[in-house]
């Protein structure tokens, strides 16, 4: 995407298919962080935001709202200020959604065959979106 590199909020509005205003309102709401530059003011943003915003559409399709998702990414980032308990006990509640997910996903099984290969191909690729930002998820929580 962009390889490391900082971006304005411009470049990173089309890339990611979410308006200036919006990534704009999820600055101010602390759920993404921009670093300001000293010479020009223009506030840039690195690949952590690009992981946070694919995060963000992800947690809405699941009707999160944003203060839910603002409470997720607070944990994973202080994860570490969590007495072990509370951790422990939102890993469990993380367990469990998972398993009501995969318990979804097997009830639906059945109703794959009436689907015809474009739906299937357009399901394969939302679910492996999904995956990817599940597993992303997964790798910032426990780096």
């Amino acid at each position: 995407m962009n390889d490391g590199k900082l971006m304005r909020i411009g470049v990173l509005s089309k890339e990611m298919g979410i308006s200036t205003r919006t990534i704009d309102y999820y600055t101010n709401l602390g759920i993404i962080h921009a670093q300001k530059s000293s010479s020009n003011e223009y506030r840039y943003y690195d690949e952590e935001a690009v992981i946070r915003l694919k995060l963000i559409k992800l947690y809405k399709q699941e009707k999160l709202t944003l203060n839910e998702i603002k409470e997720r990414f607070e944990l994973m980032e202080d994860v570490e200020s969590y007495d072990n308990k509370v951790v422990f006990e939102k890993i469990h509640a993380l367990q469990s959604e998972l398993k009501d997910i995969e318990d979804a996903i097997l009830q639906l099984k059945p109703h794959l065959d009436q689907l015809d290969k474009n739906q299937l191909n357009s399901l394969g690729k939302l679910i492996n979106l999904q995956g990817v930002s599940l597993a992303q998820t997964i790798t910032i929580l426990f780096g």
